[in-house]
């Protein structure tokens, strides 16, 4: 059969707890000792001999490796010294690892619309005295709710064939039970339920109300200590306890996903699979010619991760390569699990507990709630880097944790302010009561619990139903700020990529004494002795190093644990290059053709209408692209990925040549950046890409754009008239942030793992469920209001994962019976199917068929449905 018509099932790489530890070096042991003997526990002791605590996972001069089961393209898993107590990979179906719309057959889909079939006298049992719906009274009632709270606000045909399919179609519907039904009355029962104690849905992480108090400085007004200065308070913050928030969503089912113990992704490459060129010298930093673009030597922040091979080979043709593809795999998970490990064991844990780290991603952003006027809502999202970034994407998984809506400062601040100073508040003032709040807000969040939490850890049961001790690690915070990594003064931005540049931003930010002694004496200077928050003096010891007399939350909580917070924040490639660096291109791109003349933007916008679409990524260009209207991110991508033939041949030469290369130098870096598996190799090509591309960029900035005179965006794209009068060249600024930020994406990536792991995309995506709730709502308290819409779509999805989860345990109790049964009729020991258990759970291909008797068809299905 053709390579193009035949069927490529994907696998994993499941079958860990199948392999033997596997050692770096070979032991100095007898040659015919058994890998066996060599294998360690790490937690067969939380004490060592003199009775002191044992570090959680015991440290040996030589570390023992768990290496998974190559899948079909050699990618493996490595452990050091520790497996996990259950593979997360083992539980993959084939419908987890490829999209397609034809696994499931009619009957078997219609079936599974219905939560309660065939769930056997297991189930019957189960519920004879106990209600899994409630609060509702009786199944056809939580149906109803669960497809009023859920799926589309404006209920199309879709969600009423969803409503036909799932809920009156549904066998165990029962018109009878909707006698006297009041759709109000069954939302206040849903409220009322959310705040109280339930054995599976706990009300501890419910949403609550509370306002917080930030200090009002005045220029010339002193007072004896900060303390003492009038306290304004802001109301309508809406939030969830982050330390329980945290338990119930480490309790839920989804937490069979969960890598709970990080590791490191490797590929075996064969010699025939190695490129003559896989490491030009052009790859070498150092190798590169010494002009105004490259970079001598890469600053600390972004050097080469440690490559380390997992096990020993005796084939010399194979290299193992490291790749980056998750947050769990990922250099900055693996420090915070190594730096947990080294810490003494809790004496009063069993010595069988697993110690799983909880690595959490914060985004906050406003977002506008309607096209039309000023309401908007600013939350606060909280993912976990220990499920996949493909699970995290999908809002319907519902993997964002909505922790706190936040409040903006209320107009009545003015009339507050004016009342005690009689004044009003100056621009300075205002700005700094804003970051005041955003830090008091935060200050509340990290509760006092919340860092007992952070300190010690936490025995739970996890949903996966195995206890566990939960420590906490904050790896990122998602949010759009100026550079939070290093000290570069903006008239040196547009340096990026030169040699300069690279020591400039070598010298990262620390959250030092030194740092916290300047915000503490200036704030002091504010309060005490009278000092407006831009006056001089206070702009004299701040403003080297870009800082605000506000203290940063995630310093005071988490200094003592020699965090430093700015290593928190990670680049964004959403907002800083598709519409940061790109846009800014584009539009003085169009510019340029505007001052050309002729029909240059006529032509632009012909050949872009004539462009193809490309599957379901490339959409075709109906409207004039030189226009610009209301296209986001996604739509600048698009553009840039198809913009080379379109604008070849507009501009005579020389200057068509100069935009030609950087427009591939624009669409080589963002391939690059957006590569969902990375390794060392594509890591550096990004690295040299970026030297590049400002070589490129910089050439059409001196060049091309000296040469015309550029008139303003109106009229470049056909919209308007520049007036007479007014400013004629337009230039192209480079000494922004976000040019300044792409040299980072390398270190990031090697930190943090590939930029679809950390990217805005995430939190963008959950602004949409928040904006859904909107027409349902009074909007007399839109925040709390919204909270309780979602407070109400998490509880109906809470009922419906705890029957699917009752349907799964009660038909594997069903299969076991079989399996029983099989043994005592056949005699097949029951050791037999543990010894052929299949990896990955994999339904038939349709059209393919098996002959097989029905003796066997039936041991088959045993042995598929993974019975020990």
């Amino acid at each position: 059969m053709p390579a193009s018509l035949r069927d490529f099932l994907p696998s994993s790489t499941a079958g860990l707890p199948s392999h033997i530890p596997r050692p770096q070096r070979p032991a100095s042991k007898p040659a015919d000792s058994s890998p066996l003997a060599v294998q360690i526990d790490p937690t067969s002791s939380s004490t060592t001999a003199n009775g002191e605590a044992a570090p959680i996972e015991a440290a040996e001069s030589q570390p023992q490796y768990f290496i998974s089961e190559p899948n079909a393209f050699g990618v493996f898993r490595s452990y050091v010294d520790i497996k996990p107590t259950v593979d997360p990979e083992e539980e993959l179906e084939m419908k987890d690892l490829c999209d397609a719309p034809a696994f499931l057959d009619a009957v078997e889909r219609r079936r599974s619309l219905n939560p309660l079939h065939e769930l056997g006298r297991h189930f019957k049992e189960s519920i004879a005295n106990v209600n899994i719906f409630a609060p509702f009274r009786n199944t056809s009632i939580f149906r109803l709710m669960y497809w009023q709270n859920t799926g589309s606000t404006t209920k199309s045909a879709g969600e009423l064939n969803r409503l036909v399919n799932e809920v009156i179609m549904a066998p165990d519907f029962d018109p009878s039970h909707l006698k006297e039904f009041s759709a109000s009355r069954e939302l206040s029962r849903l409220d009322e339920d959310a705040q109280e104690e339930d054995e599976f849905f706990p009300a501890k992480d419910g949403w609550r109300k509370a306002s917080v108090k930030i200090p009002l400085p005045k220029e010339g007004v002193k007072y004896p200590s900060e303390d003492k200065a009038p306290l304004f308070e802001v109301k309508g913050l809406v939030y969830r306890p982050l330390l329980e928030t945290i338990k119930a969503a480490y309790s839920d089912p989804i937490v069979q996903m969960y890598h709970f113990i990080p590791h490191k992704l490797f590929w075996r490459r064969q010699s025939s699979q190695q490129s003559t060129s896989s490491n030009p010298p052009d790859l070498d930093p150092s190798s590169a010619p010494v002009d105004d673009t490259p970079i001598a030597t890469p600053p600390p922040h972004s050097q080469p991760s440690d490559s380390e091979p997992p096990c020993p080979s005796d084939d010399p043709e194979v290299e193992h390569i490291r790749i980056f593809s998750e947050v769990y795999n990922s250099d900055a998970m693996l420090k915070e699990d190594a730096s947990i490990r080294a810490q003494p064991r809790n004496p009063e844990d069993p010595a069988d507990l697993e110690y799983a780290i909880v690595p959490m991603l914060f985004y906050s952003d406003a977002t506008k709630l309607a096209s039309f006027g000023t309401q908007a809502l600013w939350p606060i999202y909280l993912f976990f880097g220990s499920l996949s970034k493909y699970a995290r994407s999908k809002p319907s998984a519902m993997a964002a944790q909505h922790i706190a809506y936040m409040p903006s400062l209320p107009d009545g601040l003015q009339d507050f302010y004016k009342m005690i100073y009689n004044t009003p508040a100056t621009a300075a003032t205002l700005k700094f009561c804003k970051r005041e709040l955003l830090q008091r807000i935060w200050l509340l969040l990290l509760d006092k619990d919340f860092m007992d939490a952070y300190e010690h850890g936490f025995v739970m049961l996890c949903g996966d139903g195995i206890n566990r001790r939960v420590l906490l690690a904050c790896l990122r915070f998602l949010a759009q700020c100026p550079c939070p990594r290093c000290y570069i003064k903006k008239n040196f931005m547009s340096a990026m990529g030169t040699v300069a540049d690279a020591y400039r931003r070598a010298k990262l930010r620390i959250d030092n004494a030194d740092i916290q002694g300047k915000i503490s004496r200036t704030r002091g200077w504010m309060f005490e002795q009278g000092r407006g928050a831009a006056s001089a003096a206070i702009e004299r010891i701040l403003e080297t190093r870009s800082l605000f007399p506000n203290r940063s939350a995630f310093s005071e909580r988490l200094a003592k644990f020699n965090v430093n917070f700015y290593q928190m924040f990670v680049p964004d490639l959403m907002h800083e290059f598709e519409l940061g660096v790109w846009k800014a291109i584009l539009i003085h791109l169009l510019r340029i053709l505007h001052a050309e003349g002729g029909d240059n933007i006529t032509e632009f916008n012909r050949r872009f209408r004539n462009v193809p679409s490309f599957g379901d990524s490339i959409r075709r260009f109906a409207e004039d692209v030189s226009a610009l209207k209301k296209i986001t991110a996604r739509d600048y991508e698009d553009i840039l990925q198809c913009i080379i033939p379109v604008f070849d041949g507009l501009l005579p030469e020389p200057h068509n040549s100069i935009v030609m290369d950087m427009l591939f130098e624009l669409a080589n870096w963002h391939a690059l950046a957006k590569l969902r598996l990375q390794t060392e190799e594509t890591i550096i090509l990004l690295e040299n890409a970026t030297r590049t591309l400002s070589a490129a960029v910089r050439k059409f900035q001196q060049t091309t754009c000296r040469h015309y005179d550029t008139p303003k965006r109106g009229t470049a794209t056909g919209r308007g008239k520049s007036r007479a009068d007014g400013p004629k060249r337009k230039e192209l600024n480079l000494c922004t942030y976000k040019w300044h930020a792409l040299p980072d994406y390398a270190a990031a990536i090697r930190q943090f793992g590939p930029t679809d792991g950390f990217t805005t995309q995430q939190g963008e995506c959950e602004h949409r469920r928040v904006k859904k709730f909107y027409p349902r709502i009074s909007k007399k308290q839109t925040a709390f209001e919204i909270a309780m819409q979602a407070a109400r779509e998490r509880k109906v999805q809470r009922i419906h994962k705890h029957v699917i989860a009752i349907k799964k345990r009660n038909a594997e109790a069903r299969q076991q019976e079989q399996a029983a049964q099989l043994v005592h009729t056949t005699g097949i020991p029951t050791g037999v199917t543990t010894l052929t258990r299949t990896r990955t759970r994999q339904k038939p291909v349709p059209g393919s068929r098996v002959r097989v008797s029905r003796r066997q068809g039936a041991y088959f299905e045993i042995v598929g449905a993974n019975i020990e």
